[in-house]
Formats: C-alpha cells, sequence, structure tokens
C-alpha cells in the first residue's frame, strides 16, 4: 500500500483485500473484516492519521471485551427409552466467535442396542381389602365402644346418635379380598317406616328411622377401600369432595342427622380403580 495514508483509504485498501482472500476461498463471503494488526515495512511514511486511527479502532476493540457469567435452569421431560442432549450454537468466523445466548435441549431415542428391555424385578404382593358392608353395634354405655369402629376425621364424636339420647350406635366397616363382594356406595335412607332388614342408626332416639343401604354400582370399576365420618357444625355438603382425598375419586352420604337438628354428620369413603386377575 503507498501513497497517502487516510482512513477512508486504509479501510477501502482493507475491503479490497478481503475481497481477494473471498475469491481465493481463504475468508467465508457476507463477513465483514476489519484489520487488528498493521505492520509497516517504511514507518517514514506511515501518516500521523493511520496511527491515530489503528490506535483508536484497537482501543475500542480492548474496550468492547466483556466477561460474564450466566445461570441457566433448565427443565425438561425424558421419555421411556430416549436420552436428552444439550447443546449451544456457536458462529466462529476470522476475529469474531458468537455463542447463542440460550441454552437448547434435544430429545433422541436410544439405539437398539442402548435398550434394554428386560428389567430384574422382585415384586411383593398382597390382596386388596374391600368395604363390603357396615356392622351396626348397640351398646348401652359409652364403654363398648369397638375399637375398629369408623372414626371422626377431626377427632369428635364417632357416636352415631351422640347428642340425641337412646342407645349408643357405632359403625365397623365389613371388609373382604373378593372383588365380587366389594361395594363402591351407600345410600342413606330416613324413612318413618322400619325395615326389619337393616339396622337403624337412631335407635332409642326415636323419631325417624335412618338406614345405611350397601350399593354396588354395576356402571364403574372403582371400589370402596376407607371410610370415614365427618362431624361438622354447618352444612358443608357441597365442599365434601373437595375436603377429603385430594385428586383421588371418592364418595359421601348426605347429611346423617337431617331433620334432627345440632351437627351435621356424613360418611364418606374413598375409591380405588381395581384390576382383576
Amino acid at each position: 500500500m503507498t501513497g497517502t495514508y487516510t482512513p477512508t483509504i486504509f479501510n477501502e485498501y482493507v475491503a479490497t483485500e478481503a475481497r481477494k482472500l473471498v475469491g481465493q476461498g481463504k475468508f467465508v463471503s457476507g463477513v465483514a473484516y476489519h484489520p487488528v494488526s498493521v505492520t509497516f515495512t517504511n514507518t517514514e511514511q506511515m501518516s500521523k492519521e493511520v496511527f491515530g486511527f489503528l490506535h483508536h479502532m484497537t482501543m475500542d476493540q480492548k474496550e468492547e471485551i466483556t466477561t460474564y457469567t450466566r445461570t441457566e435452569v433448565l427443565k425438561h421431560v425424558i421419555a421411556p427409552k430416549t436420552r436428552v442432549l444439550l447443546y449451544q450454537r456457536v458462529f466462529e468466523a476470522p476475529g469474531m466467535v458468537i455463542h447463542e445466548r440460550t441454552t437448547k435441549m434435544v430429545t433422541i431415542p436410544l439405539t437398539k442396542e442402548e435398550v434394554v428391555e428386560k428389567i430384574p424385578m422382585q415384586m411383593m404382593m398382597k390382596p386388596m381389602m374391600f368395604v363390603k358392608g357396615l356392622k351396626v353395634v348397640y351398646s348401652d354405655s359409652h364403654l363398648d365402644a369397638p375399637t375398629d369402629r369408623i372414626r371422626d376425621v377431626f377427632g369428635g364424636s364417632d357416636e352415631i346418635n351422640y347428642m340425641y339420647g337412646g342407645k349408643y350406635v357405632w359403625l365397623v366397616p365389613m371388609m373382604t379380598t373378593m372383588v365380587s363382594e366389594a361395594i363402591n356406595h351407600f345410600d342413606l335412607v330416613i324413612t318413618s317406616n322400619a325395615d326389619p332388614h337393616h339396622d337403624d342408626l337412631a335407635k332409642g332416639a326415636g323419631g325417624a328411622y335412618r338406614y345405611l343401604i350397601p350399593v354396588k354400582k354395576t356402571t364403574t370399576d372403582l371400589l370402596m377401600t376407607e371410610l370415614t365420618l365427618a362431624r361438622f357444625s354447618s352444612d358443608v355438603h357441597l365442599l365434601l369432595s373437595t375436603m377429603f382425598y385430594p385428586h383421588l375419586p371418592k364418595g359421601f352420604t348426605t347429611d346423617i342427622n337431617m331433620e334432627r337438628g345440632g351437627e351435621y354428620l356424613y360418611l364418606v369413603w374413598k375409591l380405588q380403580k381395581v384390576y382383576v386377575v
């Protein structure tokens, strides 16, 4: 390069030389190039303008260098027989290296050689227990409360006739391992007519007769596995589905103490899907 040394002429010279190298396949086309250093064989001919231009450009490049640390938290669901690859795209060209800001994730299936089809496993199993009915226990003393009676979930009284007089009445679940005997619902029947086939929950208290009738609905494959009593001071019937056994199938009666006044009492049960072997 000879003649007058000015920033404009110098930049044009750099661009011309870069185009030559692109034509020779030494540079990548479509990328802008700038000088990072220059050597003059005859320093007496170097103009002060070019020296100042290069010095200023070099200082700008040094000031633009930034070092930073970034932490990324990535969440990904890995499907069976797959692996997750993490990668970051990088663009490199003479004088520059650009890292894409975001780390990418991709799921790829395992090869046949990597998949283990048979996994040794030891499993202990026991029969499931289901509710098949209720045994109504009567007594003249609170000391006779059966140990396996259904309890109030909140620790209140589990005696059905509580505060109404008459016999002491408790409910005891009858369990079975036979799916054919299991039930999935109880109907509460309140009537003025006595039913000799069922046990009155209000025995000796006077007023209407109250019965819990076990039912097996054949339109579902859910069966009853747990029972609890729930005693409240107000009517919460519409809230029971969200209060007990969250995210699980369940059922409950209407108020057992309906038309008796006083507290509200419900029988609540949990249901479970059954796979018969």
